[in-house]
């Protein structure tokens, strides 16, 4: 009787434990739910973002590459050869846009032009005529051989039958040919001269002069010359 009457005398806390308990279920319930509906914005939301994302770059594919088709002709660039004069120094050919030279002048002049070259003296093993040696190739130009001392004097090279086909036009190699041809007969410095004041600047006025002295004294120049005055220009004299 004890026992029941000690039940019975204590039913808040019973009470107090099933609405705790109750309390809890429902706010799990509650939080369950925020969690599902943040879970459903945060969807369409990204859904909402990826249908703006592809209706703007759909608005600008239209927009900027999706162009009416004009019925109007294009217009065509031609290439603008360079009119070149002839000279009476080397005789170089003219080339205009309507006159292109052949295959055989081709070869001609690219003989000629490696025969004329000047040579390098600072570079004896990179000269410049390689590089026209190469693109004469296709041409049937054969490269220019290094002289020897009892050979016989140089003659013309005649052209060749190449093997290679050559990947560019009569057209582009006449350009080529007199582009070369302006560089030998030093046309640009009679067309645009300087004045002596360009090569005398205030702070050092014989800067460039000694510059030239040291490049042609370079080649005759043995190992120990060129040690010396290596050593030389790392001395600063205060």
């Amino acid at each position: 009787m004890r026992h029941r009457q000690g039940i019975a005398a204590s039913p808040d806390g019973a009470t107090n434990n099933i609405i705790h308990r109750r309390r809890r279920r429902c706010r799990s319930i509650v939080i369950y739910f925020h969690l599902r509906v943040n879970l459903l914005s945060i969807k369409l939301v990204a859904q909402l973002i990826q249908s703006l994302n592809l209706t703007s770059s759909i608005f600008i594919y239209h927009y900027h590459f999706a162009k009416p088709v004009s019925h109007h002709k294009p217009i065509s660039f031609q290439p603008h050869h360079p009119k070149i004069i002839k000279t009476k120094k080397y005789n170089s050919p003219y080339a205009s846009q309507t006159h292109t030279m052949s295959t055989t002048t081709i070869a001609t002049q690219y003989t000629r032009l490696l025969s004329l070259w000047p040579k390098d003296a600072l570079r004896p093993n990179l000269p410049f005529t390689t590089a026209i040696a190469h693109r004469a190739k296709p041409y049937g130009v054969a490269p220019p051989s290094a002289p020897s001392p009892s050979s016989t004097p140089a003659t013309t090279p005649s052209p060749q039958p190449s093997a290679s086909l050559p990947t560019t036009t009569p057209a582009q190699e006449t350009a080529q040919i007199n582009a070369l041809f302006s560089l030998l007969e030093n046309r640009y410095t009679a067309k645009y001269p300087l004045s002596a004041d360009v090569l005398k600047p205030k702070s050092n006025p014989e800067h460039y002069e000694r510059l030239m002295e040291e490049i042609e004294r370079a080649p005759g120049k043995t190992w120990w010359q060129a040690k010396v005055d290596e050593w030389k220009m790392k001395i600063r004299w205060s």
